[in-house]
């Protein structure tokens, strides 16, 4: 025999209709991370290696070691291509999957909703739905990877500053005019 409120129960969420989902993604978020990240440091390979080039290669005529740079630097653009393609990946599926749970729950809850629980009109409610979508659509999308890779625009930034000193105040100034900006634009 079924206990009292036991339907009822059945009907109450167990986990938050949207850090619940997130929660359950959190591995691939977290392989999103790590691939953004060593993609990152492999964009610095490039960078580096027409600096040894320039520095090293070319006054002292080493075609040998050219020939060897130039196979490290397609083997690491090769798996930059790679990351950036399953990084791509993993934000389509963890989207996907956010897409499917996100989207069932809210459904459910505004069918379930009782009409005088409602607040507002029924633009209101279509306003309210169209919020959720922007914000499912944030973790699903370039975006997640636009702010995941943002912190390394510091670690550029510090690369910049160990290699050409006082030359990299003109990525830092650009950077925080960008974002002051972006403050003063967003209302």
């Amino acid at each position: 025999m079924a206990k009292p409120g036991a339907f009822m129960n059945a009907l109450i969420p167990t986990q938050h209709w949207l850090f619940g989902p997130l929660r359950d993604n959190a591995k691939i978020y977290g392989q999103t991370i790590l691939a953004a990240a060593i993609v990152n440091m492999l964009a610095l390979v490039s960078s580096f290696f027409i600096m040894t080039v320039y520095d090293r290669v070319l006054p002292n005529q080493a075609i040998e070691s050219l020939v060897v740079l130039t196979i490290g630097v397609l083997i690491a653009h090769l798996f930059d291509f790679i990351l950036k393609s399953l990084r791509g990946y993993f934000i389509d599926i963890a989207g996907q999957r956010l897409d499917a749970t996100v989207g069932a729950t809210i459904f459910d809850n505004l069918m379930n909703m009782k009409l005088e629980a409602r607040r507002g009109s029924t633009g209101a409610v279509a306003g309210l739905v169209k919020e959720f979508e922007n914000l499912r659509d944030f973790f699903s999308s370039a975006t997640l990877v636009a702010v995941v890779d943002l912190p390394f625009i510091f670690l550029f930034i510090a690369v910049i500053a160990m290699v050409g000193g006082p030359i990299a105040l003109v990525p830092l100034t650009g950077v925080l005019m960008a974002i002051g900006a972006g403050v003063i634009i967003q209302p």
